[in-house]
């Protein structure tokens, strides 16, 4: 690259710069986001909270550029060693990234992509630029993704953003009964959370147990059996096709135990009777909402 092409590339990435948040950096290759480095280090689980409340994802590498370009910036502008993207088999069993984007590109080490397995997630060599696995227990500085003119995704404090549904999640307490958590998530322009994959189900799960520690493990959401129909559905109307239940359950008769809830520990489903002994509720409100 020449001198002026470099002359001009800087002041193009410093106007562009300028559009992001006060720590946001916009790269050529990706303009449409904002990345965010956050130099102290946590697991990979906290970093998905904390992207999350900047209304992002860990960060989704699609080229050889943009990983460059993160890279380069985190070794020479920011003194960052290595950092945690969203690439990870920590959910699933295996690799891919956390936004659910297609796998288009990979800088493994001595290309070779380690083997899936739980607990492990992508790191970033910011000298080199090659990816290394690393548990996700352990910490490591990261960089968030968040979507240009999103960076305040979701209204008010203790919301989650998840980007694969744009929408907005959030643990309340006190709410005994599923028709009145139901009612209660309305009057924030919501439902009962509908959770319609894996992924989606464990991202619940984990941000809702590390950021709000005090909730209670079981909590509503939005899935209620209908006698009509004789099958589970959401409260938002969208289709039940996804069920991850519990040893045991559903309970039967299901007519007798026709709601749905959460444990956040382990993501899974349990069905109870209207008021069960269950004290809070997961609410979701799409994200572009105002309070």
């Amino acid at each position: 690259m020449s001198r002026w092409n470099i002359i001009f590339f800087l002041g193009w990435i410093s106007v562009i710069q300028a559009q992001c948040p006060t720590d946001g950096i916009l790269v050529s290759s990706n303009p449409e986001f904002c990345y965010i480095f956050k130099s102290i280090p946590t697991t990979f689980d906290n970093a998905t909270i904390a992207c999350a409340q900047l209304g992002g994802v860990i960060a989704t590498i699609d080229n050889a550029f943009t990983n460059s370009q993160l890279a380069n910036i985190a070794a020479t502008s920011l003194n960052i060693s290595s950092y945690w993207i969203g690439y990870t088999s920590s959910w699933v069993g295996k690799w891919g990234w956390i936004d659910d984007s297609n796998t288009t590109y990979q800088d493994w080490l001595n290309n070779q992509q380690p083997n899936g397995s739980q607990f492990v997630s992508a790191v970033v060599n910011a000298k080199s630029g090659y990816w290394t696995r690393d548990s996700t227990y352990n910490s490591n500085p990261y960089v968030c993704a968040v979507r240009y003119g999103n960076v305040t995704a979701c209204p008010g404090y203790n919301y989650v953003y998840y980007p694969p549904t744009n929408k907005c999640y959030k643990g309340l307490r006190y709410v005994e009964d599923w028709d009145y958590a139901e009612y209660d998530c309305k009057r924030y322009g919501g439902h009962l959370a509908s959770l319609n994959s894996l992924k989606e189900d464990i991202f619940v799960a984990i941000t809702q147990v590390i950021y709000q520690p005090y909730l209670d493990n079981l909590q509503w959401i939005g899935l209620k059996y209908s006698n009509t129909t004789k099958q589970f559905e959401w409260s938002d109307g969208s289709p039940a096709t996804y069920f991850r239940w519990a040893q045991g359950f559903p309970q039967e008769p299901i007519s007798s135990y026709p709601y749905g809830a959460i444990n956040f520990h382990s993501g899974q489903f349990y069905n109870y009777q209207a008021g069960g002994a269950l004290t809070g509720e997961i609410c979701e409100i799409p994200s572009n909402f105002k309070v």
